[in-house]
């Protein structure tokens, strides 16, 4: 049967329910059965004529199970469920780019539910990737284990997460001894997400408040070292005191969520607890217009950055488990301290700090040897070692590569996986790749500020100055605790502009790596013939540094990826007497 003008672009429907077939089988959807419905259930209605009728009302009723009460107005679920699927979509081809199987490329374009079809050229997709950076196409083990028992309050709340489609992201349970293994890291890394009360008169914001705790529920599972446990599913079981219901899910952190309708006005209050310590450890308030068509940006935005400031590297719960130390702290202590120490690392990059990260995550790996995380954070160590010459360790930059390759082969839906493969690229001077596997890292985990922050520094660095970019400002907004190293790239894009005021501005708020913000200092007084001045910060360098003399060209190489801009720093380095 030959595909319908301007919708399928005269494609052959069996190419189409072909490229169906190969999407749903695919390890990104074979966990959800939502999103395998809802994909299945547009293209086969687009495929018999009638997508004209694919409208949200339609979705809900005969997709998704809602009564012919169905309101879109009220109820934002299709919108939601959509942005997910084409997120979901987006994932599958940048994974199997290079794999020579996919036909058809397949889109949801925003605004519509009708899909959109294109035929792939060989060339784009038939290529295998230069430096042979491996992306293995395979079933994950299911990360949840059997199921549990059906009358436990616990298995209820992690039956809603399985049925979300959220398992794929949890860690892998390992075989590998109690004390190391990362699937069994327990309460100290554990977040329940608790019923969210609202406390209006109005019932009119239930559906937003269930919309937006399973968003966040979804947002926060992409922190590969988090396990998150969602009470929100409409049980009256979960109707008790918050405090013994978070200990009855076997869970450290707690969010807890209020909401009121007042005056057009929707004011949403969350926090999250410590109940071991009975402490308030972050508190946000949030109040936005309310508006039926603005629900869905209300809740993404909203869940997205309440995840960024809770889960990753710079976020509360990292800050606060390392402030307390390993004595104050009980259950699986080697496999929690190895990720502790690499977030507690890369917060300043300090060699002392990265020291403890690797011994850690070395043991890690020698109990478990399946856990890619640890692989993949080692490997990420292993590559600023070597970008920032670091002389610690031989052939660092190789380790990197054996390691990054080893972590796509135990999870490639891992996020730090393929940036430890994206990382090694940028410093093998292959840009395509880099920037292929960089933009599949961010999409992995939207709210990792760690990830976001640093394919942006580096995106900026291979010349796609406004992505990278746009990616450093996504994360300032969602997280104020960033460190200094990620404005080396805006300390570059000053340079590259001749903006040189500015560019020393930047260079200032640079504190790690420690010699890094004396050195560019230095470069751009000198290009200022501001040479007293520059001759300072060169004295400061060397301190730091004492070999840099003899080691400048090799660093700056290994920093910078543009020759434009390395000619630009060696001339102010000399001129400001190196």
């Amino acid at each position: 049967m030959q595909g319908r003008q301007g919708v399928v672009k005269n494609i052959d429907s069996r190419l189409i329910e072909k490229q169906l077939e190969l999407i749903l089988g695919s390890s990104d959807f074979s966990a959800s059965n939502r999103f395998r419905q809802f994909l299945k259930f547009v293209i086969e209605e687009t495929l018999a004529g009638r997508e004209n009728e694919l409208k949200a009302y339609t979705i809900a009723t005969q997709c998704f199970g809602r009564d012919k009460n169905f309101d879109p107005l009220l109820d934002p679920v299709v919108r939601v469920e959509a942005a997910k699927l084409r997120s979901k979509l987006e994932q599958y081809y940048l994974r199997r780019k290079g794999k020579g199987k996919d036909n058809i490329y397949i889109t949801i374009p925003k605004g519509s539910y009708v899909p959109s079809f294109e035929v792939i050229e060989a060339a784009e997709y038939a290529h295998e990737p230069e430096n042979g950076s491996p992306q293995p196409d395979f079933e994950p083990p299911d990360p949840m284990g059997a199921a549990p028992e059906p009358n436990s309050l616990l298995s209820r709340a992690e039956a809603v997460v399985r049925e979300a489609g959220m398992s794929e992201h949890a860690p892998p349970v390992s075989s590998a001894s109690d004390e190391f293994s990362p699937g069994r890291i327990g309460a100290e890394l554990t977040i329940a997400i608790l019923p969210f009360s609202n406390i209006s008169s109005s019932s009119e914001i239930e559906h937003l408040l269930s919309g937006l705790a399973e968003e966040l529920a979804i947002a926060l599972t992409k922190f590969e070292d988090l396990k998150v446990i969602s009470a929100y599913a409409p049980d009256p079981a979960v109707n008790q005191d918050h405090s013994v219901l978070a200990s009855s899910l076997g869970a450290r952190f707690a969010i807890y969520s209020s909401a009121q309708l007042d005056a057009n006005i929707l004011r949403v209050r969350i926090k999250l607890v410590d109940t071991f310590m009975h402490t308030t450890l972050w508190a946000e308030k949030f109040d936005e217009p309310y508006t039926a068509t603005g629900l869905f940006e209300i809740i993404d935005t909203t869940a997205t950055q309440v995840a960024a400031q809770i889960g990753d590297s710079f976020g509360c719960i990292k800050r606060a488990l390392f402030r307390e130390g390993p004595s104050q702290r009980t259950g699986s202590i080697k496999a929690l301290e190895a990720i502790l120490h690499y977030h507690h690392w890369v917060a300043n990059l300090a060699e002392e700090r990265l020291i403890n990260a690797k011994e850690a995550l070395d043991k890690a790996i020698e109990a478990d040897p399946r856990y890619c995380l640890a692989h993949a954070m080692l490997a990420d160590i292993y590559a600023v070692h070597h970008q920032w010459g670091y002389t610690l360790f031989p052939d660092s930059l190789d380790a990197a590569r054996k390691l990054a390759r080893r972590a796509l082969e135990l999870d490639s839906h891992c996020q730090y996986a393929q940036w430890a493969n994206a990382y090694v690229c940028y410093l093998s001077r292959d840009k395509d790749q880099f920037v292929h596997l960089a933009r599949l890292a961010v999409t992995l985990n939207p709210a990792d500020t760690n990830i976001i922050a640093a394919a942006g520094q580096k995106l900026a660095m291979v010349g796609n100055w406004e992505e990278g970019l746009e990616l450093i400002r996504k994360a300032e907004r969602l997280n104020p605790f960033l460190p200094s190293w990620f404005r080396t790239a805006i300390f570059t894009h000053h340079l590259h502009k001749g903006h040189l005021e500015e560019a020393l501005q930047e260079a200032h708020k640079i504190l790690t790596p420690r010699f890094v913000g004396p050195m560019f200092c230095a470069a751009v007084l000198g290009a200022m013939g501001r040479n007293e001045e520059a001759a300072a910060e060169v004295e400061k360098l060397l301190k730091i540094t004492p070999d840099f003399p003899v080691r400048s060209k090799e660093l700056l190489n290994r920093i910078f990826f543009q020759d434009s801009i390395i000619r630009l720093l060696s001339k102010g380095l000399q001129n400001a007497g190196l």
